[in-house]
């Protein structure tokens, strides 16, 4: 009989789990490292369809406009159906018709709005309009379709690792030397690898010269077919002489020699082979290849023509760099040579995936600068590096500071061109977008277009450092101080305090200008009334969300549907974003709601600067959840629309 074994003890009750602490709502910053990749390849816009016909129309109507006077109906109905009005409007200076009565069959467009007559015109109007006034307005249609027909945008996606074709290596060195004239398109061809129309050219006329060469006497040897051309190149008729070698030895030399059509790189072409690239018409590129092959065969007389010809164009080209340049910088010569290396760097985006492995497997990632090759230029190449930013006591850079001011006079230019009769000259509030990595990949652009609208300049310590940001007096500002509401993202925020501090400085002083009155002042102008209203902080105007906390919400609402009038998504970025951040500990995420709405309610644009033509205002969710709904937010304070820039 087996002997059991002895029965185990009840098991204890088991106690209660401890309740799990809950997860914070943001991940405390933690170390990590960013590999960098490319762009996908750029292309251009293009026009289509109602747009394609549009220019047709235009280029047809600009032949004769007199006696093509009835496409002017055509063109407006084009233009009403496309939506154009809203890009390129009526100028308000231009009179809708060339009289102050209009036609029986549009009188029944009397109460259209006045903007909206200003904006556009019907039909109707098209045909009594002011000749002359139509013709001007078609000249700034057509300037405005050539900048949308040329207007650069991302095709497609990119491969992570993977090497550009020759064709993609074309689109990103035409976006690159984007109107360089010294840079035709057939040199960059050569530069990637590609046929160029000069080999095409080349490769057609040695062969039907090579062919005569073999079927026929040297007489006939330059008299080409009536197919390529009724002239007779060459000149005078050779005599039965074929040098030293013989027709063989010259047919050598034509086809696989030295004279042949080079296809190597630009940099170890000769001078003549590259003077070669810089031929585009037919006759001149038959006329090269003939003193060519005229010297292959022995002819003294082609030979010096051709090297007076080469010498004369290369010593005029190297004269004009020097003239114009200085030096080398801005010549053909080394726009190819700068070509080749973007080349040879983005041919080196292999090391994105090999950079990756690195990274996953805890090894060393080498490093380089961030940033965008159109903007930044060639010094961000090659991709797959551990990129690192910029000096935040350097913002903004020379660069950012002008591309910042030139983007301030067109910001109001536009506003004085679409204000309406009976307009603010200026816009009083202006909101700005600070983000902190289009700060990065500027230097600062956004930064400056603040600066450039309170009108203020940094000013620098010996060692380059940004200490301060002076206020422009306003003789030499000519206009009026414009207030700046500026909505800061979470990494802006965290990454460039001392901005903050500068900036926050300059808002303060800026209201207690001196000899500078609220008509010519309106950050002053705003902070009495706010201070009349009894807010503590006046002069706050850098707002962002809570300290530590990241997003407005609107996305995860629009994600969710949780909303039903847009009105909420507004209140929601309002209820992100009211929070104050300046100098001082205490002024670090400070709830100052009244200020925000006050400031809201007197703006009159929006400005979100993008920093690459990657993408566009649809591209990014992050883009509606912020100046989508800031847009929205001020129009409710104030009682109309703003305008974005």
């Amino acid at each position: 009989m087996l002997a059991l074994p002895p029965a185990l003890p009840p098991s204890p009750t088991p106690l209660p789990p401890l309740p799990s602490p809950p997860l914070p709502t943001t991940l405390p910053p933690a170390l990590g490292t960013i590999v960098s990749h490319n762009v996908p390849p750029y292309s251009r816009a293009g026009l289509y369809k109602d747009l394609a016909e549009l220019r047709e129309l235009l280029s047809e109507y600009r032949e004769n406009s007199q006696g093509n006077a009835g496409l002017r109906p055509v063109i407006v109905g084009v233009l009403e159906r496309t939506g154009l009005w809203g890009d390129c409007p009526w100028p308000s200076s231009f009179p809708s018709s060339s009289s102050s009565s209009l036609p029986s069959s549009s009188e029944k467009q009397a109460g259209r709005q006045q903007v909206e007559r200003e904006g556009s015109l019907t039909v109707e109007e098209a045909e009594v309009v002011d000749p002359d006034l139509f013709d001007a307005y078609t000249g700034i249609l057509s300037s405005y379709l050539g900048v949308l027909e040329q207007r650069l945008f991302s095709e497609g996606l990119h491969v992570l690792g993977q090497r550009p074709t020759p064709s993609q290596l074309l689109q990103y060195l035409d976006a690159y030397f984007e109107g360089d004239p010294s840079l035709p398109p057939s040199l960059l061809r050569a530069v990637v690898g590609m046929e160029t129309p000069l080999e095409v050219e080349g490769k057609v006329l040695l062969g039907r010269l090579l062919q005569r060469l073999r079927s026929s006497s040297s007489s006939s040897l330059f008299s080409l077919s009536s197919s390529s051309s009724s002239s007779t190149y060459g000149g005078e008729e050779e005599e039965e002489d074929w040098g030293e070698g013989g027709k063989e030895g010259v047919l050598r030399a034509l086809e696989g020699g030295e004279r042949a059509p080079a296809r190597h790189w630009y940099n170890s072409l000769s001078k003549e082979e590259q003077y070669a690239l810089t031929l585009f018409r037919p006759v001149d590129l038959i006329r090269f290849y003939s003193l060519q092959i005229k010297r292959a065969l022995g002819d003294a007389e082609a030979r010096k023509r051709l090297e007076e010809e080469v010498a004369v164009a290369w010593g005029t080209l190297e004269e004009t760099e020097r003239k114009e340049e200085g030096a080398k910088e801005g010549g053909v010569k080394d726009k190819v040579v700068e070509a080749l290396e973007i080349k040879r760097l983005l041919e080196q985006n292999t090391d994105e995936l090999s950079s990756l492995l690195k990274g996953l497997s805890g090894q060393y990632i080498l490093p380089g600068v961030g940033g965008d090759l159109l903007r930044d230029g060639r010094g961000v190449l090659p991709t797959g590096r551990n990129i690192h930013a910029l000096d935040p006591y350097r913002l903004p850079s020379p660069g950012a500071w002008a591309r910042g001011q030139e983007a301030v006079r067109k910001i109001l230019e536009q506003h004085k061109e679409g204000r309406g009769e009976g307009g603010a000259e200026w816009p009083e509030t202006v909101a700005v977008m600070l983000w902190g990595l289009d700060v990065i990949k500027t230097r600062g652009e956004s930064v400056a277009i603040l600066l450039a609208l309170v009108g203020a300049r940094p000013v620098k310590e010996a060692t380059g450092r940004v200490v301060r940001y002076e206020l422009v007096p306003l003789k030499e500002l000519g206009r009026p101080r414009i207030d700046v509401l500026a909505s800061l993202s979470g990494i802006f925020r965290d990454s460039f305090s001392n901005v903050v501090d500068l900036l926050d400085d300059l808002f303060e002083r800026a209201a207690e200008a001196e000899g500078e009155s609220e008509e010519e002042n309106y950050i002053k102008k705003h902070a009495r009334k706010l201070q009349a209203q009894g807010e503590e902080r006046p002069t706050a105007r850098l707002f962002s969300n809570p300290a530590g906390d990241f997003g407005s919400l609107v996305n995860e609402r629009v994600g969710s549907g949780e909303w039903e009038q847009e009105e909420e998504l507004g209140e929601t970025w309002a209820g992100r974003n009211s929070f104050s951040f300046g100098k001082g500990e205490r002024e670090r995420g400070v709830r100052r709601e009244g200020v925000l709405r006050e400031l809201l309610a007197t703006t009159g644009r929006i400005v979100q600067e993008i920093d690459s033509v990657e993408y566009g205002m649809t591209d990014i969710q992050e883009y509606y959840a912020n100046t989508g709904e800031e847009l929205d937010e001020g129009g409710e304070e104030g009682g109309r629309e703003a305008e974005r820039d």
